[in-house]
């Protein structure tokens, strides 16, 4: 090869190696940007707020209530959703 022909290989070579160097970024830099979408959209955090207010469970008519509506009375099963908003 003379010295025009090597010139020529080497920008050659280099360009072809640019190319496949850029375009292997945009595909990872796609990729990632599509996984953080996807981690974004599973990762999204519910959140409950409960306020407990008075005194109303320490009550033995309370606690005689919500053990008749669930199961057998002295089971030990207790329903208090009557009480409460949801």
């Amino acid at each position: 090869m003379n010295l025009k022909n090597e010139k020529n290989f080497i920008f050659l070579s280099v360009g072809i190696i640019l190319i496949f160097l850029l375009s292997m970024g945009y595909f990872f830099q796609t990729e990632i940007s599509s996984l953080r979408k996807a981690n974004k959209q599973e990762t999204s955090v519910k959140r409950l707020r409960f306020a407990g207010v008075g005194d109303n469970l320490i009550h033995d008519s309370i606690y005689n209530a919500a053990d008749r509506r669930k199961g057998l009375f002295g089971d030990g099963q207790y329903d208090f959703d009557h009480l409460y908003e949801i």
